[in-house]
């Protein structure tokens, strides 16, 4: 029985045995493998090919560069043309330009009232500028000219009225009762402009001594120091030597308040300084209202602004003095006047792209040397090399994609080679775990033969 069971023992151990080497040739075979395919891996990240990263100094270009009057341009395309009296098309960046209002003061000037056009009065105007005529038209047009019209007349009646208060002044300072002499009254009515009958300052004299009708003893004493006022100036009578500084000083002021009459006020202004908040002011205000320009300084107290077409046809601006704006001169002069003028101004870190038909001229190593743009510029370009930031950045895009590609793959095939590891770590320590195993069953076999051998020959001895 014993004989029996250690031989059925044996088989048992020995088909494990077997099973045990069958399974480790097994997994040698998987490891092999694991190995080959480890090392088609490691091939292939021998094989990817390092991405280099550019080199600047190898992108650079010919560039042509001109100044045609608005900064340095570049050339960016040239494109030959199969027809036509220019033999390329150019394309070329230039710094950006706007058109800006700029201030300037030209000094002699001169001004004449143009008599071939129909208008209001002042609206136009013929201006020389350095040899330069233009013709002028006020800002506001047709409405600005009655404003200013209007302006003009009651600031007139203003600085009149202030020649008459230094009449007074110089009156007041005296005695009363003192005679205002044939020379003193000569100067007064020179100083008030009264010299002659049509004369407008001697007329409103004029008519004021016909509205004196009263025969008290106030109203004769001014019809005579008024008479004898318009007598000195226009030399038609005698001069009245009897006239005191009182009755002087109560006709200048009558004519004080007869000269600044208005519609609102039909009494008159007794001083310039109410006169002038009253009805110069607010006048003025009009006009310059009626007168503004976005962008530009309104006009002072004693300026009209008038608009024209400069040489470029841009639409420029001149502040004339009204000292220029007369009425009764054809032709005038100042000696400087401040004129806001369309000019090219630069915009800062803007460009532009241009284009233009052109006649080139090529030398002989085919460099551009002349070129001829249909404006009828002409320039010579500047050659250098520059490099070409456009192609270089290209290439660093491109290789900047590559060394991505790159990575990727270098990740891919680490990652590959660390499963591949991983899987052989785990089939080695199955391996290890079989030899043990087999080492343990031959063991084991050895002893179970053993055994079976003594049971055999104890059998046989038994029957020796």
């Amino acid at each position: 029985m014993g004989m029996a069971a250690s031989s059925l023992r044996l088989t048992s151990l020995t088909a494990r045995k077997n099973q045990v080497e069958f399974e480790g040739q097994q997994i040698n075979q998987q490891r092999v493998v694991l190995s080959q395919e480890s090392s088609a891996v490691y091939n292939q990240m021998l094989e990817m090919q390092v991405p280099t990263a550019p080199d600047p100094s190898s992108y650079t270009k010919i560039v042509y560069k001109f100044d045609n009057g608005y900064g340095e341009s570049q050339i960016i395309n040239m494109a030959k043309k199969a027809s036509g009296p220019y033999n390329y098309n150019i394309t070329y960046k230039s710094p950006a330009t706007e058109k800006v209002l700029s201030k300037s003061t030209y000094n002699n000037v001169s001004f004449t009232k143009p008599t071939d056009i129909q208008g209001e009065e002042f609206q136009y105007l013929n201006t020389n500028i350095n040899g330069e005529s233009y013709q002028m038209e006020l800002v506001g047009g047709e409405n600005s000219a009655k404003l200013l019209s209007a302006y003009k007349e009651n600031l007139n009646v203003y600085e009149y009225m202030k020649t008459i208060e230094e009449q007074i002044a110089n009156l007041s300072s005296l005695n009363s009762s003192e005679k205002v002499g044939s020379s003193k009254q000569k100067n007064m009515a020179l100083a008030m402009g009264i010299n002659g009958e049509d004369a407008e300052n001697s007329k409103i004299l004029d008519d004021y001594i016909q509205s004196l009708t009263g025969v008290d003893v106030q109203t004769v004493a001014k019809k005579n120091a008024a008479q004898s006022l318009y007598n000195a100036g226009t030399g038609q009578g005698s001069i009245d030597t009897n006239i005191s500084n009182e009755d002087m000083i109560n006709v200048l002021k009558d004519l004080l308040k007869s000269y600044s009459a208005t519609n609102d006020n039909s009494a008159g202004y007794g001083s310039s300084s109410e006169y002038n908040n009253a009805v110069v002011v607010p006048s003025y205000t009009q006009y310059a209202n009626s007168a503004a320009v976005t962008g530009m300084t309104n006009v002072d107290k004693n300026q009209a602004l008038y608009q024209y077409e400069d040489n470029n046809g841009d639409k420029a601006y001149m502040y004339v003095p009204l000292e220029n704006i007369s009425d009764t001169y054809q032709n005038t002069y100042a000696d400087s006047v401040n004129v806001y003028e369309n000019t090219i101004s630069y915009v800062e870190n803007r460009t532009e792209i241009n284009q233009q038909d052109a006649n080139i001229v090529l030398s002989a190593d085919g460099q551009i040397t002349k070129i001829t743009f249909a404006d009828g510029t002409m320039v010579q370009p500047s050659v250098t090399n520059e490099m070409d930031q456009e192609a270089y950045d290209f290439a660093m895009v491109e290789y900047e994609y590559k060394k991505d590609v790159y990575e990727k793959n270098m990740n891919d095939a680490n990652a590959r080679i660390k499963v591949i590891q991983a899987q052989d770590q785990k089939l080695e320590v199955r391996l290890k775990q079989l030899d043990t195993e087999q080492k343990a069953l031959s063991t084991e076999i050895d002893a179970v033969k053993s055994v079976r051998d003594k049971s055999i020959e104890g059998s046989f001895k038994t029957f020796a």
